[in-house]
């Protein structure tokens, strides 16, 4: 079995890892966005982002570091978690699709209605994948996610670049 120091230095090289494909792709869809979107239409993103990353953060982090930090859970208890963690998502997912349109008005800006409800949806993943993700962090099982991060990193961005390319939104 591998002690622990070892399992830590392996866990930081896929989180290294992580990180810089992650950011790497990122950066490449973001150049490539630049060049297919308009300027006035990343603000319209920004402010989209913006609602529902707040909520996400909230709901999400503190969900994920109970997970990590408890002592012990039983089958039961994550059954009962990830319920909790699906039931809750679907009601801010719902919430947020519901308020795109008064979010709308806040920003004085039509264009955003549909930006936030397609955000919104990160909130549902986000919430389907928080225990998962939690479960590997707490069994130190980095690799695995490190893997399931950057693939899920290469689909969305790829999604997202697709979505432009079809002039989605406008």
């Amino acid at each position: 079995m591998e002690s622990l120091r070892e399992t830590l230095m392996s866990g930081g090289r896929w989180m290294i890892l992580r990180q810089v494909l992650g950011q790497s792709v990122r950066l490449i869809i973001s150049i490539l966005l630049t060049r297919i979107i308009a300027p006035e239409d990343f603000g319209v993103v920004a402010k989209a982002i913006a609602v529902t990353g707040i909520v996400e953060l909230i709901f999400i982090h503190g969900l994920f570091g109970s997970i990590v930090r408890s002592d012990s859970l039983n089958n039961d208890q994550l059954n009962y978690l990830f319920i909790f963690s699906l039931i809750i998502s679907l009601i801010i997912t719902s919430l947020l699709f519901f308020l795109a349109e008064p979010i709308s008005l806040f920003y004085d800006d039509d264009r955003i209605i549909w930006v936030v409800r397609i955000a919104a949806l990160s909130v549902l993943v986000s919430g389907i994948k928080t225990v998962f993700n939690a479960l590997l962090t707490r069994e130190m099982r980095f690799k695995q996610l490190a893997i399931v991060n950057i693939a899920a990193t290469v689909f969305a961005s790829s999604l997202t670049l697709l979505l432009a390319l079809l002039d989605f939104g406008t």
